[in-house]
């Protein structure tokens, strides 16, 4: 049986070896651990993340901050909050969103 964390990270790890084919093997595959940690934690599918990751941009780093900018500002179903709060929050100046802007 496959188990699907490691399915996650082996599609992760090659879709950042496609992208970044001159980069330390080792090293990407730390970051698509980080990468699928953070999507996990905010309930972002592997699907959207590796959509994210082929999504063409020259100014994209293909960093674990980056990715956890797009996943802060990436709309979400409303929901009641636990705790009422008056404060929406703006999305992170680094964010990069590789939806088309209208």
């Amino acid at each position: 049986m496959i188990e699907l964390r490691e399915y996650s990270l082996e599609n992760v790890w090659r879709a950042l070896l496609d992208e970044l084919p001159h980069a330390d093997r080792h090293e990407l595959r730390e970051r698509a651990q980080g990468f699928i940690a953070i999507a996990d934690q905010s309930r972002v599918p592997i699907e959207e993340l590796l959509q994210w990751i082929h999504a063409d941009a020259s100014e994209k780093e293909y960093s674990l901050r980056e990715w956890r900018a797009y996943c802060a500002q990436r709309p979400v179903p409303k929901q009641e909050p636990l705790f009422c709060s008056d404060d929406e929050p703006e999305p992170p100046p680094d964010a990069f969103d590789p939806r088309p802007r209208r």
